[in-house]
């Protein structure tokens, strides 16, 4: 999952593993659970490496090796990649929600639709394929297990590997990002006003923050020519392989570019010494421009006048952007490190509203859509079968919830009572009772998959290892179940009356959102809460705003497979705890799960403890994974597929094969 203050947002933090989702075709939680055995302190003990191999059970070459001393530190070495038998053509894909940073490093970077382009637009040192194997772009870089007491890791970039503009990609562009989401050299706030813009405060403040890198203390060694950084943790991080600051986030932000427009220093090689030296020294002086650049001068939502702001290190380049409506990606020529695409061009259209984007790909105006999933959604895309169309079905790895804030002085928040803790508890747990969890299940998701259950979890996925056993321990079920008269006898004992207003935030154009609106605001009413529609067309950038909102409802979307990468979302000031919510137990059981190599089942305990106190504290609630419908036409695209992690349907983009 991704963001850490602490996991990632659909429509999206200490561990960079879940994105915030918006919708459904979005990348979510792994189906083989968030808890892979990770005794050996590999985040995904699980994976090999060729799709092929691993599907049938044979072990992948260099499997034995990852996460010991001396093999690899981020999943399976993958080896050079064959050429496509041809090349050429165009691919037209459409997503709901436009890119508004070209940094999805940072905190109100960190969206799927973000996402997508940089996964498209850069290589890193992994990936997953098909199977959930954990991949080594050994073409791109290799990571050595130097020591797994203490953990350290050599991160090397193969000479050659650059930017678009011909800079050589290394030690520098890594430093700044352990610098960035470490957290090590913060010493104040940024500012984020009512409309989710971030204005420098009078510190340094990435805003970012990552449990992995925050334990790298100490500054990296360089070596092979600037090429190489080791990172040395001051304790053991059990998902130190998907979580850490080079291969989390894949997207290497482009240190000379910043050192350009933050030091004023045209010469990238100049320009990449002078931010080494800015961390090493710890020159708050330089470091403090640094961080403002880093956090808001990549953010745009159309093509930026500065070419630099978009560089490349991947299969394609962003050439044009027509804001929030349409980005055009044509072939990087000089990319040779990772595996080669077959389209020249891939059209990336934003089709917020699912119905149309059905009708863009009726009228063939675009190949492959992943719509906010609905039945009437469902039913209008496999009824294109007769043109051609194909659709993929089933679960993805985004999960719906809603999350409460504890901080604003609204009415979950123990000040609104004068400091009383237990009055807000008793309000917080009144509302939870009115969230019609069954009645959006059966309403909005069974007509899709008739499977759907609801999640009962806020760590795992149904079907999980340890699903059943938290769920069982958790008290979930009893605690979220609607009950209004419980409800009204617990705003009766706290002695607080209605109406009680709650502002939900979720996303403006979302229909499947507005019906869950409609659904809760009308059996909260029961119980003597007015909802209130605080919906936002750029809700994501918004959640750090909680002056803005009560309550949030929206996905969270996990990218890679993990121990621990939840706790951002839960630890006190992780990064994707926009409600503030604090837990000493909480915070504890997510040290020892990151900290210390556990069997399965003492992960599973800790898991049980974090998950006993947020429900007993009404943190929240969670509803069910997302359905998925991804649809493409096969007259113009093959080789289209979808995983349940992100990126989900834009994986295997180097696939997509247009047929013309």
């Amino acid at each position: 999952m991704r963001k850490t203050r602490a996991v990632g947002l659909t429509a999206l933090a200490a561990a960079a593993a879940l994105v915030i989702s918006a919708c459904s075709g979005t990348p979510g939680q792994s189906t083989t659970s968030s808890t892979a055995a990770a005794t050996s302190g590999s985040a995904a003990a699980s994976s090999g490496a060729e799709s092929s191999s691993a599907s049938s059970g044979a072990a992948l070459p260099g499997a034995d090796q990852v996460g010991k001393v001396g093999g690899s530190a981020c999943g399976i070495p993958h080896g050079p990649y064959d050429a496509p038998a041809s090349t050429g053509g165009e691919v037209r894909v459409a997503w709901n929600d436009p890119l508004l940073s070209f940094n999805k490093n940072s905190s109100r970077g960190n969206a799927t639709a973000n996402n997508n382009i940089m996964y498209m637009t850069n290589a890193g040192f992994s990936y997953y394929d098909k199977d959930l194997n954990y991949i080594n772009n050994d073409q791109f870089g290799t990571c050595e297990v130097v020591s797994l007491d203490p953990l350290t890791v050599k991160y090397t970039v193969n000479e050659g590997v650059t930017f678009s503009d011909g800079v050589q990609i290394g030690a520098a562009d890594m430093i700044l990002s352990w610098a960035a989401l470490s957290g090590k050299y913060n010493d104040g706030e940024a500012v984020i006003d009512d409309e989710g813009n971030l204005t420098p405060g009078a510190g340094v403040a990435f805003d970012a923050a990552d449990p992995s890198s925050a334990l790298i203390t100490e500054f990296p060694v360089i070596g092979d020519d600037g090429r190489s950084a080791t990172f040395k943790w001051s304790e053991f991080y059990v998902d130190y392989q998907t979580g850490n600051p080079v291969t989390e986030i894949a997207t290497l932000m482009p240190a000379h570019v910043v050192a350009k427009n933050a030091l004023g220093i045209a010469d990238p090689v100049a320009g990449n010494q002078a931010i080494i030296d800015a961390f090493q020294a710890g020159d708050k002086a330089k470091i403090k421009p640094i961080s403002d650049f880093w956090n808001t001068g990549f953010d745009s939502d159309q093509l930026p006048t500065d070419p630099d702001v978009y560089l490349s290190t991947g299969p394609y380049k962003v050439t044009a952007y027509q804001q929030r409506a349409a980005i055009t990606m044509e072939r990087n020529p000089d990319y040779k490190w990772g595996p080669q695409p077959i389209a020249d061009k891939i059209t990336y259209l934003i089709v917020g509203d699912p119905t149309a984007a059905v009708q863009a790909l009726t009228n063939e105006e675009v190949d492959i859509i992943a719509p906010q999933a609905t039945a009437d959604i469902y039913q209008a895309v496999a009824g294109l079968k007769d043109r051609g169309v194909d659709v993929k079905t089933g679960n993805e790895g985004t999960y719906e919830h809603v999350d409460l804030v504890f901080a604003n002085g609204g009415p979950f928040d123990p000040a609104k009572y004068g400091g009383d803790a237990e009055k807000a508890l008793k309000v917080r747990q009144a509302f939870l009772k009115t969230v019609p969890r069954q009645d959006i299940l059966d309403r909005l998701i069974k007509p899709i998959n008739p499977e759907a259950v609801l999640r009962n979890s806020f760590t795992q996925v149904p079907g999980s290892p340890a699903y059943d056993q938290i769920v069982a321990e958790n008290g979930m079920e009893e605690a979220d179940a609607v009950d209004i008269p419980a409800a009204q006898a617990l705003l009766a004992e706290a002695g607080v009356t209605g109406p009680i207003d709650v502002r939900l935030k979720f996303a403006a154009n979302n229909p499947r959102r507005a019906n869950e609106y409609d659904l809760m605001k009308a059996s909260a009413l029961e119980a003597g809460f007015n909802l209130i529609d605080a919906s936002s067309a750029s809700w994501s950038q918004e959640l750090p705003s909680i002056n803005l909102y009560d309550a949030s409802l929206f996905g969270w979307q996990t990218e890679v497979v993990a121990v621990a990468d939840t706790g951002p979302n839960f630890q006190t000031d992780g990064q994707n705890n926009y409600g503030k919510f604090s837990n000493p137990d909480v915070d504890a059981s997510y040290q020892t799960l990151q900290s210390t190599p556990l069997e399965a089942e003492a992960q599973t305990q800790e898991l049980i403890t974090v998950e006993k106190a947020l429900v007993d504290n009404a943190f929240g609630t969670t509803i069910f994974q997302f359905p998925q419908v991804v649809g493409w036409n096969t007259n113009k695209v093959t080789n289209v597929d979808a995983i349940p992690l992100a990126p989900a349907v834009f994986y295997n983009f180097w696939e997509w094969e247009p047929v013309s």
